[in-house]
């Protein structure tokens, strides 16, 4: 297409700045999260779709702003540099890191026939592991302005680990911890003179049973009176250790 032809394409997308055509966002995202230290705390992704609900084909662009940033923020983006930054990918192009708009080149806006839904759009947030939320706005809309799309604002946000004991089988196990700080409790006896002493107890559970102690079966380890799965899972817990 010469020259003369992409500017007559760019007076009609002038035009339908003022037609009857519609943008709607499909599934829109409004905030990503993810813990700092975590598998997916190096990128942060959102996607969603854009629908044509009008009756005629639309040429879409997508205009960026960035709300609000962590610190250090590396926009414009420098290689090797500390600080957060992020790239968008619309249409069959992923433009470069902190671009503010996609191509304005007719050739290279997106076409989206009515009725239909266009699912090119991904946002990508690296934070480079700095605890906070980064908000940025995108915007869909023809060549005539953004007050002709439609926006989406995104919370990206990074929070700090959560401490605690991360092991189900402990008395203090946290299912909320994402880093294990050491201080799981296994109550038990504590005497390595009991019967029902266990050197994987690191807390004391009550009372130990001794060879002296009243018990009719020698089989009640813990010595609650009867032989139950809580005798079972003391002696397996001491599986494997020595005896004098």
């Amino acid at each position: 297409m010469g020259r003369r032809g992409f500017g007559a394409l760019a007076g009609l997308l002038l035009i339908w700045g003022a037609s009857t055509a519609q943008i709607e966002i499909v599934d829109p995202i409004t905030g990503v999260t993810a813990v700092a230290g975590s598998e997916d705390s190096d990128e942060l992704s959102a996607e969603w779709g854009i629908t044509n609900s009008g009756q005629q084909t639309v040429f879409l662009q997508v205009t960026r702003t960035i709300e609000q940033s962590i610190e250090p923020w590396n926009c414009p983006y420098e290689g090797g540099s500390a600080g957060g930054y992020e790239r968008f990918c619309w249409g069959v192009i992923c433009y470069p890191h902190c671009s503010n708009t996609s191509s304005n080149s007719p050739a290279n806006l997106v076409s989206i026939a009515p009725g239909d839904t266009n699912w090119t759009f991904v946002a990508d947030y690296y934070p480079d592991e700095i605890v906070g939320t980064t908000s940025i706005t995108y915007c869909f809309h023809p060549l005539s302005g953004i007050a002709n799309g439609v926006c989406q604002t995104v919370d990206f946000e990074l929070t700090p680990p959560i401490i605690g004991c991360t092991y189900f089988t402990a008395a203090n196990f946290n299912p909320f911890a994402t880093d294990d700080d050491g201080s799981c409790e296994f109550p038990g006896c504590l005497d390595p003179e009991a019967l029902n002493f266990s050197q994987h107890f690191n807390a004391d559970g009550g009372e130990c049973v001794y060879e002296t102690s009243d018990t009719t079966c020698t089989e009640d380890v813990t010595g609650d009176g009867a032989v139950n799965v809580a005798d079972l899972l003391a002696l397996l817990s001491s599986f494997g250790a020595v005896c004098d």
